[in-house]
């Protein structure tokens, strides 16, 4: 039995007939069924957005559940519009390449050599696996034979026969050059830092290596000083590829403190000496709260004290990146070291962390000023950039959408292909 007051069925058709489209629509987006269909799209999305899902329910005003919801699904479109760009091709200069060593999870050049071979295996390369000594279970761990690479007993020289031989700052490497090169097609040496290893100016003179490959041109310009006296020496620069899938964006962040920090290996030259009076300075509207990754007696001698309260220390790898990203909402680092292209910018970049950083090395590739991130020339600068950051909630989230964006562009894959491509080019030719 229909309830009192409620119109039959037949009394609503009628009624739609003397209602013009315009109105009907109106009455739909109003009704109940309507915010049905709503909750199931966001239902359907709900393993890659469930954090979008919680930061809408969770808010009391509806015409801010409308905004939140548009802007969200408006950078869905965007990521999806990365991944269904992509032109993944088969290189067509080399059929497969040697890596000499093996990637790791652990340091800047390993976690890079190994999103490196991702994108090779994408680009349809056979990709071969010498290590200079028996791969441990952290490195057996990457499963890189599961995912296609052939594995070479350690050292096995004479297995490399015709190949074109990489390696990715591995000192190693370096020392067998003599005589992996008497096997080897080619060899190339990339070299992560901003300063020159002695045996690979040794092994420059002697001719032994066919290409230097760099990621940056602040790189390969300090880099070349000592070997572009060499007939040998020739440079190419490559743009990585950085795979953000262990470093998921996080839209949904806890907002009763301000919290900021910074993580790095405990040389002591990875701090600058205000970087807590940088912390001391700087204001915020809500409780700050810091937690610094990568502390120990090296940073404590340096510094002559342990942080404020407010700020947490912990010792390299005593909680993971993902842990440590998952906590700040900004990077706020300032080092006595000239940063080639800094992994952590990257991470920070993936999950959504906004980098207030210096202004030099990678970091000026890795931050669109006021854009993306804030880079700094001196300590007044870090106050300031910190404190803005911190009262400017809007700003700094739409800074970290950005920057992601700006990294999918630069360093996605589509982007690491084409450079990769270049450079197969040039080794093709030897």
């Amino acid at each position: 039995m229909a309830c009192k007051g409620c119109k039959s069925r037949e009394d609503l058709i009628a009624e739609a007939k003397n209602l013009d489209k315009d109105e009907l629509l109106k009455r739909y987006i109003q009704s109940e069924s309507a915010k049905s269909l709503l909750t199931q799209q966001l239902l359907r999305n709900k393993k890659k957005f469930t954090d979008i899902n919680k930061s809408i329910v969770n808010k009391k005003d509806e015409k801010d559940k409308k905004i939140e919801l548009n802007k969200n699904r408006s950078y869905k479109k965007k990521i999806n519009l990365h991944d269904a760009t992509l032109k993944y091709r088969k290189t067509k200069y080399i059929d497969e390449i040697c890596v000499i060593g093996h990637p790791s999870r652990l340091g800047g050049a390993d976690t890079e050599l190994d999103h490196q071979i991702s994108c090779w295996i994408d680009m349809g390369i056979k990709v071969h696996i010498c290590p200079t000594y028996k791969p441990d279970y952290n490195q057996m761990n990457l499963k890189l034979k599961e995912r296609g690479c052939i594995y070479h007993q350690p050292r096995d020289w004479p297995s490399l026969y015709g190949m074109h031989c990489i390696s990715f700052c591995n000192g190693e490497f370096l020392a067998a050059l003599p005589d992996i090169k008497k096997y080897a097609k080619t060899t190339t040496f990339v070299n992560c830092m901003t300063w020159n290893f002695d045996k690979e100016i040794e092994m420059t003179d002697l001719g032994l290596i066919d290409f230097h490959l760099y990621q940056t041109d602040h790189a390969m310009y300090k880099v070349s000083q000592k070997l572009k006296k060499y007939t040998s020496y020739k440079p190419l620069r490559f743009n990585p590829y950085f795979d953000s899938a262990d470093f998921p964006f996080l839209y949904d962040r806890e907002n009763d403190n301000f919290r900021f920090g910074r993580i790095s290996r405990g040389d002591a030259d990875k701090f600058n000496k205000s970087q807590l009076w940088i912390y001391e300075t700087m204001t915020a509207p809500l409780p700050k709260y810091g937690i610094i990754l990568g502390w120990d007696h090296r940073a404590e001698k340096k510094f002559g004290t342990i942080p404020s309260s407010y700020i947490k220390t912990l010792k390299e790898g005593e909680i993971s990146q993902q842990e440590f990203y998952s906590i700040c909402d900004v990077i706020i680092m300032t080092t006595d070291t000239f940063e080639n292209l800094p992994r952590v910018g990257f991470e920070a970049m993936a999950s959504g962390v906004v980098l207030v950083v210096d202004n030099k090395g990678g970091w000026q590739l890795q931050v669109e000023e006021g854009k993306t991130g804030w880079l700094c020339n001196n300590d007044s600068e870090f106050v300031y950039k910190a404190s803005r950051i911190a009262f400017e909630h809007q700003e700094r989230q739409d800074m970290a959408f950005r920057a992601n964006e700006l990294l999918k562009d630069k360093w996605g894959k589509q982007s690491a292909m084409d450079s990769w491509e270049m450079v197969f080019k040039e080794i093709a030719k030897k």
